[in-house]
């Protein structure tokens, strides 16, 4: 059993690093445990690294055949409650603060005005860009992803996309 803790998807560098150095023994794992509990939210794409784990050998995610949603293939439920749009809005207003390009500020403000638009809205059924590369290339057989009720953001992005996976149970929500 190999255990991943991921408290939050804010750096992807850093999620990939972690995975880079731990790759052999992932690989070649049978059972994987990702802990998301308490996870803060951050980057949606910063997941992105741990499919090569998670999805079949040598299978894309468009290769597979998920049974929910076929209105939105790979779509997912996001939570905008009035906390969860807090925290985002919070974390995206520090991105702004550090950011130097013109560019990126004006697409994390937009990102902000969106938030305040769907805040308190509820879950907010949201499709999925299915343009990821990773290839399923590991021996795992079973992933399990530990959740609570704190895990919020692209925590949340996570569990409600990887829970569809054939190799994945959830536990905690």
């Amino acid at each position: 059993v190999s255990y991943l803790e991921i408290e939050d998807f804010m750096d992807a560098n850093r999620i990939s690093s972690i995975l880079a150095e731990n790759d052999l023994e992932l690989r070649a794992t049978r059972n994987l445990v990702i802990d998301v509990r308490g996870n803060s939210g951050g980057n949606d794409y910063a997941c992105e690294p741990l499919l090569k784990y998670c999805l079949p050998k040598g299978k894309r995610l468009r290769d597979l055949e998920l049974a929910e949603d076929d209105i939105q293939r790979y779509g997912q439920e996001v939570l905008y409650s009035e906390r969860n749009c807090d925290i985002r809005m919070e974390i995206i207003e520090e991105l702004i603060q550090a950011s130097k390009s013109e560019d990126e500020k004006e697409f994390l403000e937009n990102a902000v005005k969106e938030l305040r638009n769907l805040r308190g809205k509820g879950f907010i059924q949201e499709a999925i860009e299915d343009d990821s590369s990773v290839i399923g290339d590991s021996d795992v057989e079973t992933v399990v992803i530990l959740t609570d009720s704190s895990c919020c953001s692209a925590g949340d992005a996570f569990v409600n996309l990887f829970k569809r996976l054939p190799k994945v149970k959830v536990f905690g929500r």
